[in-house]
């Protein structure tokens, strides 16, 4: 199971981030990623963009800008807050990558060939 979370959403605090970081990790996914909230041109979200927070750039060269490499900034919080939001995602997914391995756990090959059903399970697998 991959799950994605993203922070920085309007009205998000430090606190709540924190909170989601949290529950990424308790959660039983095998991997999860996080990302910046980006409202994009045409959404709501951009329309109302000046009520809520505002766009940062995430990259020190402007030019070539695209819309990813832009994140929110909500007024709830402040840009080294969501820095460190994204540097402790970074961390704990490394963390999952790396330490748990999931992929490498007996457990993990255990609980895949139980859910199997027949032999056709087995090969629909590596023939897709």
């Amino acid at each position: 199971v991959h799950t994605t979370f993203m922070f920085g959403i309007p009205g998000e605090t430090f606190i709540e981030g924190l909170k989601g970081l949290k529950f990424a990790v308790s959660s039983k996914s095998d991997e999860y990623n996080f990302f910046y909230f980006t409202p994009f041109p045409g959404s709501e979200a951009y329309s109302k963009l000046d009520k809520f927070g505002k766009l940062l750039s995430n990259r020190r060269n402007m030019p070539d800008l695209s819309m990813s490499d832009l994140s929110f900034l909500p007024f709830t919080m402040t840009k080294t807050q969501l820095k460190t939001l994204y540097l402790l995602s970074l961390l704990l997914h490394k963390f999952n990558l790396y330490l748990r391995r999931p992929y490498y756990s007996l457990k993990y090959y255990l609980a895949r060939v139980h859910s199997f059903r027949d032999f056709k399970d087995v090969i629909k697998i590596y023939t897709i």
